[in-house]
């Protein structure tokens, strides 16, 4: 799966993309959109009908940095957005005094909407496991690996292929996934 940073949306991009899934070069299910909370959409209608265009083809998307910004039930309703991605501020409330009310709060949300879970910035395995309670299987962050380049990517690829069956089991058939960073506009997403 690849995220995609929503701030590149445009017809141009969405002519591409809709030629490379015509080609069979991309499948559409393999792209995801995040439409980030932490700056305004400054196109409401325009971000609204690329998004629609896009999710025609079989392309999704997500929120980011959900509860953090400037639109989460807006965006929500009106962007057709299928998942969240959990900010790391609040996956930190798992190991901290203040609380977890919140995160408790956003899970079952998303779960009442049918939504996917991604928990970004896990870095502890109390956190892995209190998400994985929780029915939180997509996560990423520095547990799991730091930011990556393309050909660190490519090697961990690989190795994970090895450890894919292990890793299946140990999560009762559930599916644990690693987004990693190769730059701030290239993000790729690896299912062990």
């Amino acid at each position: 799966m690849n995220l995609v940073p929503c701030h590149l949306i445009n017809r141009q991009f969405f002519d591409f993309i809709q030629m490379h899934i015509k080609n069979g070069l991309i499948k559409a299910n393999t792209i995801k959109f995040e439409i980030t909370e932490r700056l305004p959409i400054k196109n409401f209608i325009l971000t609204s009908k690329y998004l629609g265009m896009f999710y025609e083809l079989g392309v999704t998307s997500v929120i980011d940095d959900i509860g953090t910004g400037y639109g989460t039930f807006l965006y929500l309703n009106e962007l057709g957005a299928r998942g969240i991605k959990i900010d790391k501020y609040f996956i930190d409330t798992i190991n901290s005094n203040g609380g977890t009310k919140i995160l408790d709060a956003i899970i079952n949300l998303a779960n009442n909407l049918e939504l996917e879970i991604i928990a970004e910035g896990v870095e502890t395995d109390t956190q892995q496991t209190y998400l994985l309670k929780r029915g939180v299987y997509l996560q990423q962050g520095y547990l799991f690996s730091q930011p990556l380049n393309a050909e660190s990517f490519r090697r961990k690829i690989v190795i994970s292929n090895i450890k894919r069956d292990n890793v299946e089991n140990n999560t009762a058939n559930k599916t644990v996934t690693l987004n990693l960073l190769g730059s701030k506009t290239n993000t790729h997403s690896l299912v062990l």
